[in-house]
């Protein structure tokens, strides 16, 4: 029995850029610096981690890589019913922020602030 391999493309970020994403842009604020600074793990966007909300409501940031990764742990639907509660209770509330304890290592708590401006923004505190 023969393999085939299918054929790969190998190609720096200078060139993709030129010949496929720089055809592609949204917006000017998209440039190879940008691109390049993302990949070296400097943030271009404040808070500087952002996911898209599983509730399909925009998008979700944080402030800390370690709370991202706790809420990118949680199912899809978890997710989505997490983010839909925090939406409920602050129209419930009148409020745009929430300091919500959470539990953390072992016996430990945390308090999480969770602001919307438009977006949803979670700052461990």
């Amino acid at each position: 029995m023969s393999s085939s391999t299918s054929p790969v493309l190998e190609i720096d970020l200078d060139d993709f850029w030129n010949q496929f994403w720089s055809r592609q842009l949204l917006s000017c604020i998209e440039t190879l610096a940008n691109a390049t600074e993302t990949f070296r793990g400097k943030s271009t966007i404040k808070p500087p981690y952002r996911i898209p909300a599983a509730d399909g409501r925009g998008d979700v940031f944080f402030d800390d890589v370690e709370m991202l990764s706790r809420f990118a742990n949680f199912p899809t639907p978890t997710q989505a019913n997490f983010l839909t509660s925090i939406r409920n209770a602050l129209a419930s509330n009148n409020c745009n922020e929430i300091v919500l304890m959470v539990p953390w290592f072992r016996d430990d708590e945390r308090k999480l602030r969770i602001r919307y401006s438009g977006s949803l923004n979670f700052t461990l505190l």
